[in-house]
């Protein structure tokens, strides 16, 4: 932090220590490896404003019984001493409405703000272009005017000033599996989630309960894509940071924005899904081709589409559910919902067996045999 100006660095220190202080006032915070007596700063109110200095090592010469096993902790004075209470009091003496409250973005120069791609123009990240983005994540503004190379290398750290993130992101290559993003500090973390995949990449017999209903709050909040047919493909990033200003934050949006699929990468892909009616499978797609930066070149493997077996699996078990529902209903016969169903699950069934997969076959007729 600010190595070349220690009035700079002792400056964040005492800030992030007050923000700590002010959610738990009796929070004894410890910085290792920074050699200065807080207690003293806190008792002397005339404090010259004397800077800490940095110690040889963090944690070298660290003593661990400061912090295991001490006894100082006390659950119940720390919810009824918490500053979080203080702060209702003082905003409750000044009338309410927030007016005694000091906002931690005036006070500490916290926000956050959330960037997701748009609902009536859906387009995947290209994974290349999106990796040039992935960039300075954990690093700290300077505060005050900057140089014109301090200014070029903070347009390239595209997100400096952002120390927490978490989302979910659309790729190319990932047209059935969304890839999880967090970030924290300096470290940032993707993979792809496979357990909880696009509800569009779910061919519409075999969505359960759970999915039908994300399916129909995204149709609710307009999150759902029925003109291109994408459905709830799409991206969302909530970026939490210091010292974000609005000339930051467009910088972050911009990139992110320049990163996705442009028109002729979207015109290419839109006419290779032409005649499939759940745009995904189709061989040698040309977003499946792109060159995959995050996962050693197997994220289209993993990501373009949920595998058929999968799909049989969940379709026969349906179908077996539905049987019992058929079985115990009553003497006028199964409803016409249950016969709706099974009518669009034999119909997906049949064309699975169709596939040119002898294991995929073989499964169909073991889970039809188990099924009778």
């Amino acid at each position: 932090l600010h190595p070349e100006c220690p009035e700079a660095r002792h400056k964040k220190v005492v800030q992030v220590r007050g923000l700590m202080k002010k959610l738990n006032a009796d929070a004894q915070v410890l910085v290792p490896g920074y050699e200065f007596d807080f207690e003293k700063m806190d008792a002397d109110l005339n404090h010259d404003g004397e800077c800490g200095k940095l110690g040889v090592a963090k944690f070298g010469d660290f003593d661990i019984t400061h912090v295991v096993d001490t006894g100082k902790f006390d659950m119940q004075k720390a919810q009824m001493s918490a500053g979080w209470i203080k702060e209702l009091s003082k905003d409750f003496q000044a009338g309410g409405a927030g007016k005694g409250h000091t906002p931690e973005t005036e006070e500490y120069g916290i926000s956050s703000f959330v960037w997701r791609t748009k609902a009536e123009d859906p387009r995947p990240f290209h994974p290349e272009r999106l990796a040039k983005v992935l960039d300075g994540f954990g690093e700290l503004l300077p505060e005050g005017e900057t140089t014109p190379s301090e200014k070029q290398q903070l347009e390239a750290s595209v997100f400096a000033g952002v120390v927490r993130t978490k989302g979910f992101l659309w790729l190319a290559y990932g047209h059935a599996v969304p890839i999880s993003i967090h970030s924290a500090g300096r470290q940032l973390e993707m993979y792809p989630n496979p357990g909880n995949p696009f509800v569009a990449a779910i061919p519409e017999a075999l969505r359960d309960k759970k999915e039908l209903q994300q399916q129909a709050d995204a149709m609710k909040k307009g999150r759902w894509d029925d003109v291109h047919g994408f459905g709830d493909r799409s991206s969302e990033l909530v970026c939490i940071g210091v010292q974000l200003t609005a000339e930051r934050k467009k910088l972050v949006a911009d990139a992110l924005n320049g990163a996705l699929l442009n028109d002729e990468e979207m015109k290419v892909g839109m006419e290779a899904f032409e005649g499939t009616s759940d745009k995904t499978h189709v061989k040698d797609h040309p977003w499946k081709s792109y060159k995959d930066p995050f996962f050693g070149g197997q994220g289209a493997d993993v990501c373009w589409e949920i595998p058929e077996m999968a799909f049989a699996y969940r379709a026969f078990a349906k179908m077996m559910f539905l049987d019992s529902l058929e079985a115990a209903g009553s003497d006028a016969g199964p409803s016409d919902e249950v016969q709706k169903a099974k009518g669009a699950l034999q119909e997906f069934l049949a064309r699975l067996q169709l596939s040119e997969s002898p294991q995929l076959q073989a499964a169909c007729r073991q889970l039809a045999a188990a099924r009778e």
